[in-house]
């Protein structure tokens, strides 16, 4: 499947909108300004459409000018020939099974080609026409079996919120007006109609000679978007063989299950002719040089990871004070970390004129464009961003300076950074021997440090079944340096990795946010 070209991502774009619907009909008058080329026939055999087309939904919208091409390609294939078009019914079986597989359907509702299946289904264009075409199949299939005299028997179950158009649909269908019960709901079942409330029309109605035909249940009723208990429902229905309708139209898609989405090359597709802008082999990788086997261990015994608290006042503080400039505002994350940077430099003692750098991990989901990572998708997509200063800076300037400095460079990794990178590993060769910068578990980052933001990660929401967490807490880090952020309970949790002998210090400062640190208070 192609990917979205130059589409905007407001679906109600009205000029958008204008333009697609141009291409449509400029496309359907080049068919029918052409339509004495084509052949009458269909050229291909059953089966040419469905080994063409994924077995799953896309997870990817297309651009309009993908669509009309691949429509383009085999018009000759897509017309009204004197037999049923092929294709046209190819298709749509393909998409019902798309369906199917979406909302969860037992393998029995699919269409198969096994022998003996009797899944499927066909696209209606309304509600109305859905609820008409299904009523009319039940009717025919229970007349066979009692005789067409007794139409006059069959019964269509409804509540007082089923939308008016089954009413209609069963005057259409033959249903005698007085075999249309309609049942009421209540506040009490949140307008939705109660398995014990069908059970009791049923046999009221079997009692009186009636033949129970159909029930229409709904998942969104239009009045008070009422959801009927469709399993206790149909569980009655099969009791009594009764056809069961589900009008889903409202709120029906809530039954759709997103799977996760693992396709990375549909979001990590190398531009062609790729352009590779960036220094990515002395950035995200660097080239090996260090024999692992005789490099020196740092032994965990001089580290010590602690978790220091920020509450919800403390934080306010420490933003008001990076914040300085009204026009020029700064998140939660990017305060804390010119915060932590600060502190850390001044208990490790460096020299002035030293560089210390801050590994960030940078999400692409929201920087990538053209395609849009899909929201399902399943997988990292993550680059680094590398703010330095001189340690003289870090001890001297603004927390404003530091933030300023790090956004900088988490905005140099944007969608056209992102690209290179992509482009770059399209002409990576093995025998380069490249080695990601990732440091070694028991060794030290000192003068730098690596962060990583729990805080956009929801972690007090999670329910496994037995209520939320009353705490997330990552392991015990391998490597000094390390700083990872975590949402606490009103307020936000610091846990990081440093030399025991900085500890005490640490500790002792972490909550001083007045401003400048003097290179003397070392």
């Amino acid at each position: 499947m192609d990917t979205l070209g130059n589409i905007s991502r407001n679906p109600l774009d009205p000029e958008e909108f204008r333009r697609q619907g141009h291409m449509i009909v400029d496309f359907l008058a080049d068919y029918y300004g052409d339509i004495e080329y084509y052949p009458v026939r269909s050229q291909v055999e059953p089966g040419y459409l469905s080994k063409r087309l994924p077995e799953s939904a896309p997870y990817s919208s297309e651009s309009i000018e993908t669509i009309l091409k691949d429509i383009n390609v085999p018009i000759t294939l897509l017309i009204f020939p004197l037999p049923p078009p092929l294709q046209a019914t190819e298709l749509e079986s393909v998409v019902m099974n798309w369906l199917g597989q979406m909302l969860n359907l037992p393998k029995s509702f699919l269409f198969t080609s096994e022998l003996g299946s009797s899944g499927g289904g066909v696209l209606q264009g309304t509600t109305c026409e859905a609820l008409l075409c299904t009523l009319v199949a039940a009717r025919d299939q229970m007349l066979r079996k009692f005789g067409r005299d007794n139409i006059s028997k069959l019964v269509v179950y409804a509540s007082d919120q089923t939308h008016c158009a089954l009413q209609k649909g069963a005057k259409i269908a033959g249903i005698h007006p007085n075999n249309f019960p309609v049942i009421a709901t209540s506040k009490a079942t949140e307008f939705a109609l109660s398995r014990d409330s069908l059970l009791t029309a049923i046999l009221a109605d079997i009692e009186a000679g009636l033949v129970p035909l159909y029930l229409c249940a709904t998942v969104g009723t239009t009045s008070s978007t009422a959801v009927d208990p469709v399993g206790p429902l149909c569980k009655v229905a099969k009791k009594y063989g009764i056809w069961v309708h589900v009008d889903a139209a409202y709120a029906g898609s809530a039954y759709i299950e997103l799977f996760p989405y693992h396709d990375r090359l549909a979001v990590s597709q190398p531009r062609n002719p790729p352009r590779v802008e960036f220094a990515h082999g002395s950035i995200e990788f660097r080239k090996t040089t260090t024999n692992l086997d005789t490099a020196p261990m740092i032994f965990p015994s001089l580290h010590k990871t602690i978790i220091v608290n920020y509450s919800v006042e403390s934080i306010n503080k420490l933003k008001v004070m990076v914040n300085d400039n009204p026009d020029r505002r700064y998140n939660t994350f990017v305060c804390f970390l010119s915060h932590v940077w600060k502190k850390v430099t001044q208990v490790r003692g460096l020299g002035l004129e030293e560089s210390s750098q801050v590994r960030i991990a940078v999400n692409g989901r929201t920087r990538i464009s053209e395609p849009v990572v899909p929201m399902e998708y399943f997988g990292n997509l993550l680059l680094w961003a590398y703010p330095i200063l001189k340690v003289r800076e870090l001890l001297n300037e603004s927390h404003a300076y530091i933030a300023q400095v790090i956004l900088n460079e988490v905005n140099r990794v944007n969608d056209r950074y992102f690209k290179s990178f992509i482009d770059f590993g399209a002409g990576v060769y093995e025998a380069e021997e490249l080695q990601e910068t990732t440091s070694e578990p028991g060794s030290t980052l000192c003068p730098n440090l690596e962060v990583d933001s729990w805080l956009g990660f929801p972690v007090h929401d999670i329910d496994f079944g037995s209520g939320s967490p009353c705490a997330i807490i990552p392991p015990n880090s391998p490597f000094e340096g390390i700083v990872v952020f975590i949402l606490a309970d009103g307020g936000v949790d610091v846990k990081l990795t440093l030399f025991a002998k900085h500890v005490s210090l640490f500790k002792k400062i972490s909550h001083s946010i007045d401003g400048k640190l003097s290179c003397s208070s070392l």
